[in-house]
């Protein structure tokens, strides 16, 4: 619709692109008070000169779809991620049948991928997918839309194919058995000496069976990451069996304030069956549910933060082991 400010004509406006789609044509439209028919009252055209093709991809993006590229099991359902062209596209199941698809981008530092939610609540949200070390578990966190920064956990996702590849090769080899020892001769045959006559024979001792040697105490005190140190300080599993909590302690050894945004650091609770989960959404040091910080907590220069990440186990596994990164840095602390 237009409207000439002037004589108070109104009509309407309309658009045609040019069959290679660079050049798009537009006409002003009035309807005559005498004839009632549509008149022309004037046109444009645009064009797209100067514009450039899309570029190849580098191959450290292309390896990167690659990287996330399958299905993954998260709290929505399967989403499926997989290259489409010359990037990738996250498909998500919808309840009304049709699937949300939302095209998938590389971060600026070229190490994760980020997209758009839609969420019937919160309108469209900005995510970023970041990979657990074993690239088998992953943390949807949501992106700050003017700092860039993650502010926490939207969703999670793993790859059952990954985490049963990562559990397998974390079986280690078995030894085979040392070859028994030779029994000793109870009766051995007399020796003579020419000089003193028949020697006695000298018993052989029966070996005496060392004890075990201690199995290695976990992982205690501080560890040095990138930025941060930290420590797992308690590992505690809620009354209904439905929750657990890592609570830790993140120390500032730099000169600078540290601040503890969610996805900072991502924390990895390994059961006793081996499978792991991941998640990078820091809460509050609660004994009871999920409390988030008010505000991002700042780290002064020398301080400590306590803090948790909590995980919903699967049925009848036991924590054993929290392993902590951030980035390639990782500390690992026995349960």
């Amino acid at each position: 619709m237009w409207r000439d400010e002037l004589t108070g004509e109104s009509g309407l406006v309309g658009w045609t692109m040019s069959a290679d789609g660079q050049t798009l044509f537009g006409s002003y439209v009035a309807m005559n008070p005498i004839s009632r028919l549509w008149e022309g009252r004037g046109g444009w055209t645009g064009s797209r000169t100067g514009l450039a093709l899309e570029p190849e991809l580098p191959l450290v993006e292309d390896a990167l779809f690659d990287l996330y590229s399958g299905p993954w099991k998260t709290q929505f359902g399967t989403v499926e991620i997989q290259r489409s062209g010359k990037g990738a596209t996250a498909s998500f199941p919808m309840s009304s049948g049709e699937p949300y698809v939302t095209v998938l981008k590389a971060s600026s530092d070229g190490r994760s991928l980020e997209g758009v939610l839609r969420n019937s609540g919160f309108g469209y949200r900005k995510f970023r997918l970041v990979l657990s070390p074993d690239k088998a578990d992953f943390d949807g966190v949501e992106i700050n839309a003017t700092t860039g920064e993650a502010c926490y956990s939207l969703f999670t996702g793993y790859s059952e194919e990954r985490r049963q590849a990562a559990h397998d090769s974390a079986e280690p080899t078995p030894t085979p058995a040392p070859a028994p020892a030779p029994a000793p001769d109870i009766n051995p045959e007399p020796t003579s000496d020419p000089q003193q006559g028949p020697v006695s024979p000298t018993p052989t001792p029966v070996p005496v069976p060392l004890p075990p040697a201690p199995a290695p105490a976990p992982t205690t005190g501080f560890q040095s990451l990138t930025k941060y140190d930290v420590r797992v300080d308690r590992v505690v599993v809620a009354r209904d069996a439905q929750r657990i909590d890592v609570f830790v302690t993140l120390k500032n050894p730099t000169s600078s304030p540290l601040y503890a945004t969610s996805g900072a650091l991502m924390v990895r609770l390994e059961d006793s069956d081996g499978v792991g989960k991941v998640n990078g959404q820091i809460l509050r040091p609660t004994p009871e549910g999920r409390t988030h910080f008010a505000s991002t907590p700042a780290i002064e220069p020398g301080g400590e933060l306590k803090a948790k990440y909590s995980f919903h186990p699967d049925a009848g596994a036991s924590p054993a082991r929290v392993t902590i990164s951030e980035g390639d840095k990782r500390a690992s602390f026995g349960v």
